[in-house]
């Protein structure tokens, strides 16, 4: 957004509610850091991440794909840096799994690369998990997010992730997935290497994924808010 409807936007959407509220909440450092940036007011902020829908996103065991290994890349706009992951894998023995609209020239280079893939989108969230469940290696390699949901949907799920070594998707990960430099394609190379290759690094960052993944249960996220709620109601009385 750009002059005044940058302005209406920001006035109405985060200056005036932002004036009047009494605690403010948000899914991450990241976005912490912008809306301070943005308001330049004295704000408290909690910091509450986003829940995953653990209704859907079980533990889903499935033997590793060794002979042709499905990578699953969730998203495809720019930022989800889906060029990188297609330059970096090419030439590898896997399968290649987008969600997501494509671009012309997303569906040119992955021609160019000769690359084995298969693309949906539009696809309800049940859909989805089975996707994770076919998978055999999570790519999230985001140049910026605001949170990072597909890590933890992955974790839930028992699947191993290589992601960003930027925030938030390095603290959204924890100890529990294989990190990178976004921009290098080399490094993303070398990461999905070593994920395809060791078998003992896949078995503990899905068990770290796992444990991680409780972090982000639905219950855990509600007593998060409700003491942000209690608090509120304390102050006012």
């Amino acid at each position: 957004l750009h002059g005044l409807k940058r302005f209406i936007f920001k006035l109405f959407w985060l200056l005036l509610p932002f004036r009047y509220a009494t605690k403010l909440t948000t899914i991450s450092q990241v976005t912490k850091d912008i809306l301070i940036k943005e308001v330049k007011l004295d704000l408290d902020i909690r910091i509450i991440k986003n829940c995953y829908n653990d209704r859907i996103f079980k533990p889903c065991i499935r033997e590793y794909n060794s002979q042709l290994p499905t990578i699953l890349h969730v998203g495809t706009a720019v930022n989800k840096n889906l060029s990188r992951l297609i330059k970096a894998i090419t030439g590898l023995d896997c399968k290649l799994v987008i969600i997501g609209v494509l671009s012309s020239h997303d569906i040119e280079l992955l021609k160019t690369n000769a690359i084995n893939y298969h693309n949906v989108s539009n696809i309800s969230i049940e859909q989805v998990y089975q996707y994770y469940c076919d998978a055999d290696i999570v790519s999230f390699i985001s140049l910026y997010e605001g949170f990072g949901m597909p890590i933890i949907e992955a974790h839930a799920t028992g699947r191993v992730v290589i992601t960003s070594n930027l925030e938030p998707m390095r603290t959204v990960a924890g100890d529990a997935a294989l990190l990178v430099c976004p921009e290098s394609i080399d490094e993303i190379r070398d990461g999905i290497l070593k994920l395809m290759n060791d078998n003992q690094l896949r078995t503990e960052l899905i068990e770290r994924g796992f444990k991680n993944a409780l972090n982000y249960s639905a219950i855990n996220i509600v007593n998060q808010y409700y003491e942000v709620y209690n608090q509120i109601f304390k102050h006012a009385n």
